[in-house]
């Protein structure tokens, strides 16, 4: 969410401020003349361990002190986790440099490696090292290309290889999917309306490099500092640079096997990170919001209206409006009286539905207020220097941060919620702000009152450049103004958060921590809602996020805008965060900021519906949107949800193989048809797992939209009309409906939808059974109660037809779903059969034959 005045004046002079310092900062001149007369490390010695091997290196001359003080003995350690991931990790001996701690992100130690797919070699008196594929000889990363300078402020190092690296990753921001081979990605978590090619509220120092070999590889680099990674073109070459705050280098080298697949490196690259959770079954219907609804009659009457309307609705939302003066844990005593909100949730589960509130981290400064007095009491706030609690500002006004460091955070956070759930038993938890967000510089709240409001209105965003805490010779300086200035979209990294020089527990600073403070949320809502139900699964959403967040958390992409570009930008982001392993992930549909139209919510809802997490969402301020206002709307969405709620078994069984062995549900084309360079680029298209493909329009005034289809036959999800690949089609799209289309050789199950996902759940199983040019198809199913934590039952069913006219189905596990087989429909060459199947038992092994 964002106060009122980026919607209109101060969404002006953001953005204004934004492009301006994308014009003065994105291209400050590069430190390189000034990194040539650093001398480089030197190789001093070298031993074989029982999984790579250590070494160590000092500096080769004098130091160049570039943006910090040069580290002069380092250490070196190769290991090689497994056959298709190498760690290498060079951090000085006395380890004084942050790293990112273990139980923050566990480092798993693998060890089981026995027939490496890579070789790795160094050079020793100007030490680099050289990471390449054994298979083809093909060099991945070559670290003698660029010149290793490690500071204690500073740190630079990177690659150059004579390929063409055609990169993603490296976010979280607005921008294509396939990164420009010149340009710079900064990393630093920023509470910022989503402006494009900038850094915004995630941090993911993670790419994904596909060759013209075909074969992919992933690069992991687990430090928590603000960076700029800079990709160039060089003389029929490609090259790499980091250029990070501090730190140590922890590089993962990430093979995804011997072809290199695309999924392959991802499902590995969980391996290291964490699995992606497994959402409950009911996440995956449709959700409201809005930043508006300023009573619970309100929100009671959008309820109503969706059913009215007869357009499917799972979860509604409430944003900070329940809230006593924008205070956590609190209800609004008029607006929302507590017996009103029960009563309205216990009438909501009646109907098989769910409700979502949203909790900011920032705590009211207020000695009536128990969350603040017990928090002070437990000492679980962010301190500044000198030992007192740094109070920014937010919503209630001069607010203190959980440091979720310290010993004690935990038990407080959860004591809050066990007291609020108690009363207010909602079925989700949206955790926003959490970059962390705070509308001043510094701690602006020192030195005032409890329970003083700041002059001026909540909306008001305080920034004075000139605050003196910016200036030269006052105490960490260094921390606040780091002498190597990474291209944040605000010129000072501690702008519109906590300042860079506050501290945390073990006098940990929020200049190394910074982008770690929404992962450490994330987990803390996970530990405490497991705490309060350890059986179900929790459902979070939360807007900053960090390698492994997935493990904890869904996510939105924050506060877009309700425009044409940021539609298209909406898928772009969602594949990102596929390869991040956040597979449950989504955009506003209609747009946050700014008044949407009729045309462009109706292309949205079009494309919102098959969104991993689907929600309407948008700001106060701005117009209604939700599906009901425009009868145009309303018949788009009822169109696409039919089509969403058919497939929930199907997004069911991806997010199964996502929780088990992290593959994306959301796939770029070039994932799945990695072979066809075509694809490598595409992304305005995209496969819901392997058998699905959408192509939904992006672009006003169009009534048909240009499609990639790759190799094979594709079936019309609406008239099973046959397309053949690899081909580019116009397809004819009238506003309300989107190019569906079903991969041959697939078998999907799908469930008659209604008006819930309870109500689904009822519903009789249908197959769709779409054969390949020579009969064949196969596919998937997974089911289980979907709200257990650990499912003590489940179900899985394999589908194969092996061109004989018969459906094979074999199933294992004893979960019995309420629902049997009734029908099969079946598309290829010269068929397309509805079959009724007489209500197969899906526990049973089965052969049906059409």
């Amino acid at each position: 969410m964002r106060p009122l005045v980026f919607e209109l004046l101060v969404a002006l002079l953001i953005t204004g401020l934004s492009i301006f310092s994308t014009i003065k900062y994105r291209y400050r001149p590069t430190p390189a003349n000034q990194r040539a007369k650093c001398s480089g490390y030197k190789l001093t010695s070298i031993s074989l361990t029982d999984h790579g091997l250590n070494g160590s290196l000092t500096l080769a001359g004098e130091p160049c002190n570039v943006y910090g003080n040069d580290i002069f003995n380092l250490a070196l350690e190769v290991t090689y986790e497994t056959d298709d991931i190498l760690n290498v990790r060079i951090y000085d001996t006395e380890e004084r440099q942050f790293q990112v701690p273990d139980y923050v992100l566990p480092r798993k130690h693998f060890h089981k490696a026995r027939n490496p797919t890579y070789e790795f070699s160094y050079t020793e008196n100007t030490f680099g090292f050289v990471v390449k594929r054994k298979s083809n000889g093909e060099v991945l990363f070559n670290s003698t290309g660029v010149q290793l300078v490690f500071e204690d402020q500073y740190v630079s190092f990177g690659s150059k290889v004579h390929d063409i690296m055609h990169v993603y990753g490296l976010g979280e921001n607005v921008d294509n999917f396939l990164r420009p081979r010149d340009s710079l990605s900064t990393l630093w978590t920023r509470d910022t309306p989503s402006p494009p090619r900038q850094n915004i509220y995630g941090f993911h120092p993670f790419y994904l490099d596909l060759r013209d070999s075909g074969r992919s590889h992933g690069v992991f680099l687990r430090n928590s500092h603000g960076m700029d990674v800079v990709l160039k073109p060089v003389a029929n070459a490609s090259k790499i640079e980091y250029r990070i705050l501090g730190g140590v280098i922890d590089l993962y080298f990430i093979l995804g096997g011997e072809d290199g697949n695309p999924k392959s490196v991802i499902e590995q690259y969980t391996d290291i990170i964490g699995k992606p959770h497994m959402p409950n079954y009911w996440a995956l219907g449709w959700h409201q919001c809005r930043w508006g609804y300023g009573t619970i009659e309100m929100v009671e009457e959008v309820v109503e209206n969706y059913k009215k309307a007869e357009i499917p609705l799972e979860v509604m939302w409430t944003d900070i409006d329940y809230m006593d003066q924008y205070r956590d844990f609190t209800l609004h005593p008029t607006n929302f009286p507590l017996y009103k909100v029960q009563s309205f949730l216990t009438k909501l589960h009646s109907q098989n539905q769910k409700h979502v509130f949203i909790v900011d981290p920032a705590i009211y400064h207020g000695d009536d207020y128990a969350p603040y007095k017990e928090g002070v009491d437990l000492d679980v706030f962010i301190k500044n220097r000198d030992g007192s609690i740094y109070y920014g500002r937010v919503w209630p006004g001069f607010t203190a941060f959980p440091d979720w460091f310290a010993p004690n955070t935990q038990l407080w956070w959860t004591r809050q919620f066990q007291r609020f759930l108690e009363d207010v038993p909602v079925d989700g938890i949206w955790i926003d702000m959490n970059e962390p967000a705070s509308f001043c510089f510094g701690s602006c709240g020192s030195g005032h009152p409890p329970g003083e409001h700041p002059q001026g209105s909540v909306d008001d965003l305080v920034i004075n450049p000139n605050d003196p805490v910016f200036e030269p010779g006052v105490p960490d300086y260094n921390l606040l103004n780091p002498p190597y200035k990474i291209h944040n979209g605000y010129e000072f990294l501690s702008t519109q958060t906590v300042a860079t020089n506050a501290t945390h527990w073990n006098n940990l600073t929020e200049y190394q921590t910074h982008n770690l403070y929404g992962h450490m949320e994330g987990i803390a809502t996970y530990k405490t809602l497991t705490t309060i139900n350890p059986k179900t699964r929790p459902f979070i959403l939360s807007r900053s996020t960090f390698p492994g967040s997935g493990t904890y958390v869904g996510h939105w992409s924050g506060d877009n805008w309700a425009s044409w570009p940021y539609l298209y930008y909406s898928i772009t982001g969602i594949l990102n965060f596929q390869m991040y392993g956040i597979p449950y992930v989504g955009a506003d549909v209609c747009g946050f900021n700014n008044h949407t139209d009729e045309e462009l919510c109706n292309r949205w809802h079009s494309l919102g519906a098959f969104y991993p997490f689907a929600r309407n969402h948008n700001a106060h301020n701005t117009i209604a949107q939700e599906p009901y206002i425009w009868k145009s709307i309303t018949e788009a969405a009822k169109k696409a949800l039919h089509v969403r709620y058919t497939l929930l078994p199907y997004y069911y069984t991806l997010f199964a193989a996502a929780y088990e062995k992290g593959t994306p549900v959301w796939r770029a084309l070039m994932f799945e048809f990695t072979d066809d360079h075509t694809t490598w680029d595409i992304d305005k298209q995209f496969m819901i797992g392997p058998a699905v493909l959408v192509t939904p329009v992006l672009d006003s005034g169009r009534v048909d939209v240009k499609g990639y289809f790759p190799k094979g036959i594709w079936y019309d999800w609406y008239t099973h009309e046959r397309v053949y690949g690899a081909n580019r089609m116009i397809l004819d799209a009238p506003l309300g409906h989107i190019p569906v289309h079903i991969r041959g050789g697939s078998v999907i199950l799908t469930q008659r939808p209604a008006y819930t996902t309870t109500e689904s759940r009822q519903q009789p199983f249908e197959l769709i059974v779409a054969l390949d040019e020579t009969g064949h198809a196969s596919g998937e199913a997974y089911l289980d109660d979907g709200v257990s934590l650990e499912p003590v039952e489940s179900l899985r069913i394999r589908f194969s037809v092996c061109g004989n006219r018969q459906v094979v189905m074999r199933s294992v596990g004893s979960y019995k779903p309420n629902a049997k087989l009734e029908k099969l429909i079946i598309m290829g060459v010269g068929l397309d059969l509805v079959v009724d199947c007489g209500y197969i038992d899906m526990n049973k092994n089965a052969v049906i034959t059409f």
